[in-house]
């Protein structure tokens, strides 16, 4: 007869570590706010704090556009689970505005961030740089496509009356 022995799992199964329970985490269960009107209440209320106007000063003076500001203070929220990415991305524009009207009361200088850089640069100066790329090897695709201009204007051994002959392993032997 077999010898029956009691087994007891009183190890960890693998992979425990990396799961949690089924509401464990803040984006796992329901979010706080639900609705547009909700968010944009609950960060009028946070930005409103006279602490919250001075650390937005200190990051401004630093440096930080408002936008990188806002996109890190509605991410924090997402994680936290106050509301949902597109209630962060509907709120974001508010969160903007509200943190412009601070500053401006309070009379700092601040850079928003979504501000779109102009080229202003004549037709010479990019037929200039293109050829300086293409001379200067900096790019792949530029390298590349020089390349195969240079192997298609160049003829062929053939084309030019002169016959190499083959060496390689598995060449026909003229003997």
């Amino acid at each position: 007869m077999a010898l029956e022995k009691e087994v007891k799992l009183d190890a960890p199964v693998p992979g425990m570590s990396l799961t949690a329970e089924p509401k464990g985490r803040p984006w796992r269960r329901p979010y706080q706010y639900s609705t547009v009107d909700e968010v944009a209440t609950y960060y009028m209320d946070r930005m409103l704090n006279p602490e919250f106007t001075t650390g937005l000063i200190e990051q401004v003076e630093v440096g930080f556009p408002l936008a990188l500001i806002a996109d890190v203070f509605i991410s924090t929220s997402t994680m936290e689970g106050v509301h949902s990415v597109d209630l962060g991305a509907l709120v974001s524009p508010i969160v903007i505005e509200l943190m412009k009207a601070l500053l401006d009361a309070e009379g700092v200088s601040y850079e928003v961030g979504d501000e779109d850089d102009e080229v202003t640069m004549s037709e010479k100066q990019m037929i200039k740089l293109r050829d300086d790329l293409l001379n200067s090897g900096d790019l792949e695709a530029t390298k590349s496509s020089a390349i195969e201009e240079v192997q298609i204007e160049e003829e062929t051994p053939e084309e030019q009356g002169v016959v190499e002959e083959s060496r390689g392993l598995m060449s026909r032997s003229q003997q």
